[in-house]
C-alpha cells in the first residue's frame, strides 16, 4: 500500500511538473494542459516526454498554416496577439486577444491576383463552426489538405460580421464554401518571393520561424535540462 500511494505522488508530481513547462510556451488554463498531458505523464520513458509536451505537427501542411499564424503577428497593432495556444496532435488551437480580432484576420487574406501589398496565407479557408472559427488550408491543387487551427472563443455565427469589418476589394472571400478552389493571385507567388510548390507563403515552410516576442509563446525562462526539443514548431529560440 505504501508503495502503491509513493507512486501515485510521483505521477502527481510530475504531471504538475509538465502542466507548468508547458505552460510556459503555450499560456494555455491549467485544466486544459492537464488535459493534454495527463496520458503523457504516465510514460517512464523520458524521450516520450519530451516529444509529447509539445507535440510535433502532424504533417508539412500544419507546420506551414501554423508558421504563417505567427507571421501575421506582423500585421496585428497590439503589444499581443495571442492570449493562448494549445498544440495538440491533430492541430492547432488558439485564443485570440479580443483587440486584434479584426487584425488578425485582414492579415490572413489573400488576393485574388497577386499584386497585393503583402500576400496573405494563400490557401487559407475558413470553416465557422458552433463554438469556433475553424482555419483550413488548399493545397496547390486546391485539395483541402488536414492542417486544422481552431481560433477559440469566437463562434461560427460571428464570421459575417468579422467578413464585412476585414473584407476589402482584390481579397479572396475565405469561406471555405465560397472558394472552395485557388484564385489566381493563389497559385502565384508574389514578384519578390522565391518559387514555392506550396500555395502558403514560402517563408512559412521554413522550419524554424524568427522568435516573435509578441506573444505568449515566448518562454518565461529555459525549461528545465536546458531546452525543448520541439520548441521550433512554434518558431521558439532553442536553448542549447
Amino acid at each position: 500500500m505504501g508503495d502503491m500511494g509513493a507512486g501515485n505522488a510521483h505521477s502527481h508530481i510530475q504531471l504538475d511538473d509538465l502542466v507548468a513547462m508547458r505552460y510556459r510556451f503555450t499560456a494555455e488554463s491549467k485544466h486544459t494542459a492537464t488535459n493534454c498531458l495527463r496520458n503523457l505523464a504516465k510514460s517512464p520513458n523520458p524521450a516520450a516526454l519530451r516529444a509529447g509536451l509539445i507535440p510535433e505537427a502532424h504533417s508539412p501542411h500544419q507546420r506551414v498554416l501554423e508558421t504563417s499564424l505567427l507571421l501575421t503577428m506582423r500585421y496585428c497593432d497590439a503589444d499581443r496577439v495571442y492570449r493562448a495556444v494549445s498544440p495538440r496532435t491533430a492541430g492547432l488551437v488558439v485564443d485570440l486577444e479580443n483587440e486584434v480580432v479584426d487584425d488578425f484576420f485582414r492579415s490572413l487574406l489573400t488576393w485574388t491576383r497577386s499584386d497585393g501589398d503583402h500576400p496573405g496565407v494563400p490557401g487559407l479557408r475558413v470553416v465557422p463552426r458552433v463554438n469556433t472559427i475553424q482555419l483550413r488550408l488548399l493545397d496547390e491543387d486546391s485539395h483541402l489538405t488536414d492542417a486544422r487551427v481552431e481560433v477559440n472563443g469566437i463562434p461560427g455565427s460571428a464570421w459575417e460580421a468579422i467578413w464585412r469589418s476585414t473584407r476589402e476589394p482584390g481579397k479572396v472571400d475565405p469561406l471555405l464554401a465560397n472558394s472552395p478552389v485557388l484564385s489566381p493571385g493563389e497559385r502565384k507567388p508574389p514578384p519578390s518571393a522565391p518559387p514555392s510548390s506550396s500555395p502558403a507563403p514560402p517563408s512559412s515552410s521554413a522550419p524554424r520561424a524568427p522568435p516573435l516576442p509578441r506573444s505568449p509563446l515566448w518562454p518565461q525562462s529555459s525549461p528545465p535540462n536546458g531546452g525543448c526539443d520541439n520548441c521550433e514548431r512554434f518558431g521558439l529560440p532553442l536553448h542549447r
